[in-house]
C-alpha cells in the first residue's frame, strides 16, 4: 500500500507542477520560449483523479492506524520532535555526523514528524484543490493549492536527502 501511495504522491506532484508551469505562463503573461515540462492531455482531469485517490488511500491509512491498539507513528510528544527535526535538517547537511538517537519503538521521532506533517499538508493540499475545484475560493484558491502542493514537496525532499544521507557512508 505504500508503494501504490508513494506512486500516486510522484505523479501528482509531477501533473501538478506541469499545472503550475500553465498557470504562471497564462497569469504572468510569459511569452515565448519552451516551457521545461512537457504538457500532458487532459493534465487537470488526471490531477484530479489522482488528488481523489490520495485522499481515499489516505483516509483508509488514517482508519487503519486508528483502529489499531498499538499507535507507533503518532508522536507523542512534539517537543522532542521538532528538536529531532531540527537535528534531522543539521544531519543532511552535514552539521552533525551521529543520526538522531531518540525514539525507542518502531519509528523514530523525526519519521513520526514527518508522518505527522504528511497528513497535515496532504489534508491541507486536498481541502484547497477541492475548493478551487468547486470554486468557492475564486482568486485565491489556485495560488494557495499551489502553496500548499510545495510544502509537500519540500517534507518530500527532505525525508528523500536525510534517507540519502542515512545511507551514506561518508
Amino acid at each position: 500500500m505504500n508503494w501504490i501511495f508513494l506512486f500516486l504522491i510522484t505523479l501528482v506532484i509531477y501533473t501538478g507542477l506541469v499545472l503550475t508551469q500553465d498557470f504562471l505562463f497564462e497569469h504572468f503573461n510569459i511569452v515565448g520560449g519552451s516551457k521545461p515540462l512537457p504538457a500532458i492531455t487532459n493534465t487537470r482531469s488526471y490531477h484530479l483523479y489522482l488528488g481523489v485517490g490520495i485522499i481515499i488511500f489516505g483516509i483508509v491509512h488514517i482508519l487503519s492506524h486508528i483502529v489499531r491498539k498499538e499507535k507507533p507513528i503518532f508522536p507523542k510528544n512534539t517537543h522532542n520532535g521538532l528538536k529531532a527535526v531540527f537535528h534531522a535538517l543539521a544531519y543532511i547537511t552535514f552539521f552533525t555526523k551521529r543520526e538522531e538517537s531518540g525514539g525507542a519503538g518502531k519509528y523514530k521521532i523525526n519519521v513520526q514528524m514527518a508522518y505527522l506533517a504528511f497528513v497535515y499538508i496532504i489534508g491541507l493540499t486536498s481541502i484547497t484543490g477541492m475548493l478551487t475545484y468547486f470554486n468557492v475560493i475564486e482568486g485565491y484558491g489556485i495560488p494557495a493549492h499551489i502553496a500548499s502542493g510545495g510544502i509537500l514537496v519540500i517534507i518530500a525532499i527532505f525525508w528523500l536527502l536525510f534517507t540519502i544521507r542515512k545511507h551514506d557512508q561518508i
